[in-house]
């Protein structure tokens, strides 16, 4: 929405599309949808309205789907989401790429964002019963200097209080397809890249997640 300054028609659009999957259909929010518009707040309201709580609204799911709550929940939180399914806990973040369109709001959000992750991760690896045997992180953001406040807690988290689960972060902003094991020299901790979306360039990717796979191999698997 970014290229044409963030116009309504095309959140109404991308809506009308999503809705023709078959499947349950997650969303996380991109700098093209909110920091680099013109107007960030319009940017961020546009986004909310079209595609908050995206998949309760259009699909009768039973995917247990749970999300930020509390009186003092940071606006930019809301949109955030997990489940867990067989085994595998699903967090979707708001980390965006793009302009840092205001520095406090942008590092209270990551503070936030990363407390947020690492109480999930915690709580069903450690703490619920049966735990997780892995976790797929959802983000729009490629991980820059910009986003130290979270990726470097996170990596330190998983290396030192986590260091046997299997972990994968997701996210867009390159616009390329990039697979990196070791990422931030954590052993279990994977990051992909998504391609540019278009069927015909880049159909949709589809990952295999089998959290019992014989020790020693990845538990996610791609399928370009």
């Amino acid at each position: 929405p970014a290229a044409a300054r963030c116009a309504e028609a095309y959140y109404r659009r991308a809506h009308d599309l999503f809705t023709l999957s078959p499947v349950p259909f997650f969303l996380v929010v991109g700098d093209n949808d909110w920091t680099d518009c013109p107007n960030v707040h319009t940017g961020w309201n546009r986004f909310t309205r079209y595609f908050s709580r995206f998949d309760k609204r259009h699909w009768n799911h039973n995917l247990p789907v749970q999300e930020p709550t509390g009186n003092n929940l940071a606006k930019e939180l809301r949109t955030n989401f997990y489940f867990v399914n067989k085994g595998t806990l699903f967090i979707g973040l708001n980390l965006v790429g793009g302009n840092v369109h205001n520095a406090a709001e942008w590092t209270s959000r990551l503070n936030k964002e990363w407390e947020w992750t690492r109480d999930l991760l915690w709580e069903h690896s450690r703490i619920m019963q049966p735990s997780i045997k892995a976790a797929i992180v959802f983000g729009h953001a490629f991980p820059t200097g910009n986003h130290v406040r979270f990726f470097q807690p996170f990596a330190n988290f998983l290396r030192y209080k986590l260091p046997d689960l299997d972990v994968l972060y997701m996210h867009g902003d390159l616009h390329q397809y990039q697979v990196q094991h070791s990422y931030m020299n954590v052993p279990k901790l994977t990051r992909i890249s998504l391609a540019r979306s278009g069927w015909r360039q880049h159909p949709p990717m589809l990952i295999h997640v089998d959290p019992d796979r014989e020790q020693g191999k990845s538990p996610f698997v791609f399928d370009r």
